[in-house]
């Protein structure tokens, strides 16, 4: 079990010093809580109704035995800015499912002894209160951090537009599709009226939906065929059953960091060394296309899966676009501020996959599709987020 850090980061220090002036000179009794907890790294946000976020504690944690002991520095460090006063909300977001009220089970944490298992009764009740502390799903938070930015007219600083829709987007209600690529492949849906100007967030498994293939008379039917024929489907690794490729590929058997290293192995040679690691791939392939802008993506088996991966990424981004109409789309995460320097040397290509449907003068004329170009924490944005809003919602 790993401990808990202790507050010595300067950074942090000053955080919590300048929060403390804020609610001191400026007499705020109401604050908020945010809390992101990642696969690693948790992090615990204030801020006031309005104005910045404090960044007050920061601690490494994989179970829940540290996630509960670093909570609890937390919550001795708001002691000293509000004595006993609980904020009005608190919000965490987490990888996997929040549909149960009492036990939560991160999918990143480890497993071992329900090392997993974050029970709600057992959360620091001033900093979590018991009536007013909600769960997010961490893509769903990262779709609350996109509505925060998209609010305060930021979300131009952070994203690129590569399509841009041909018409004016139509008054009355939008559709925004957002896709995470990372560990697994996120997907949720904001839902925008304009009379209210209110932003709503459905949370989705739309990245298990089946991949939709290319027609027989397509030019990579018989190549799309053999990879997808060879590529084992995750319900195989994870149950050795009579299930055997009864079913299509889901969209995150391709993208996902595990789907990076399967095309891998599947385009790889004899000769090519062995790698089990998707950063590793991703790294190789960035290299390879910055140090010659002429590179063939064909000749290399790490840009191959790596072209892979951002080709069926795209498409269901097509797919989703055109079954919801949807008027954009955002292609969010760290993975894709870091991989820019090949999604950009491809970018022909899988722009070219996205209007690769019969549809596709729908998609000219209606969607734009965005590209997170900087990076921001868009969970913890979309905890903080969630708890100054939910009160309105």
């Amino acid at each position: 079990m790993s401990m808990p850090i202790t507050i010595n980061n300067l950074a942090i220090q000053s955080e919590i010093e300048a929060f403390k002036e804020a609610a001191k000179s400026n007499n705020l009794q109401d604050y908020f809580i945010g809390i992101d907890i990642g696969g690693t790294n948790t992090r615990v946000n204030a801020g006031f109704v309005k104005g910045r976020i404090y960044e007050f504690t920061k601690f490494t944690a994989n179970d829940v035995e540290t996630l509960y002991a670093g909570l609890l520095l937390a919550e001795t460090i708001l002691r000293t800015v509000y004595v006993n006063k609980a904020p009005l909300a608190c919000c965490i977001d987490i990888a996997g499912p929040t549909t149960t009220s009492d036990d939560y089970h991160i999918t990143n944490y480890n497993h071992t002894n329900n090392g997993n298992v974050v029970q709600r009764k057992m959360l620091p009740p001033m900093i979590c209160p018991k009536d007013s502390t909600y769960f997010l799903n961490d893509l769903e938070s990262g779709c609350y951090g996109l509505v925060s930015l998209i609010k305060d007219r930021q979300d131009d600083n952070y994203f690129t537009n590569m399509v841009t829709r041909s018409q004016e987007r139509t008054p009355g209600s939008q559709v925004f599709v957002i896709l995470a690529a990372g560990t697994g492949l996120g997907a949720g849906l904001i839902h925008h009226i304009d009379r209210s100007d209110k932003y709503y967030v459905i949370p989705t498994e739309l990245g298990h939906i089946s991949i939709k293939p290319v027609g027989p008379n397509h030019s990579l039917f018989q190549k799309e065929m053999k990879l997808l024929s060879s590529i084992e489907p995750n319900y195989e690794k994870a149950h050795s059953s009579d299930k055997k490729r009864m079913f299509s590929l889901e969209y995150e058997d391709i993208v996902s960091g595990r789907g990076v290293v399967d095309c891998y192995n599947y385009f790889k040679s004899s000769t090519d060394k062995a790698i089990d690691n998707s950063g590793e791939i991703a790294t190789t392939a960035i290299s390879l296309v910055e140090n010659d802008s002429k590179f063939n993506v064909e000749s290399n088996p790490c840009t191959l899966a790596m072209m892979t991966h951002y080709r069926y990424l795209f498409r269901e981004a097509q797919e989703l676009a055109v079954g919801l109409r949807a008027t954009d789309v955002f292609l969010i995460g760290d993975n894709m501020v870091n991989n820019a320097p090949f999604v950009n040397a491809v970018k022909d290509e899988l722009i070219t996959e996205f209007f690769d449907h019969p549809k596709e003068h729908w998609l000219k004329k209606v969607t734009s599709l965005h590209v997170q170009s900087k990076k921001e924490n868009l969970n913890l944005l979309g905890t903080i987020y969630y708890a100054r809003t939910v009160l309105d919602q």
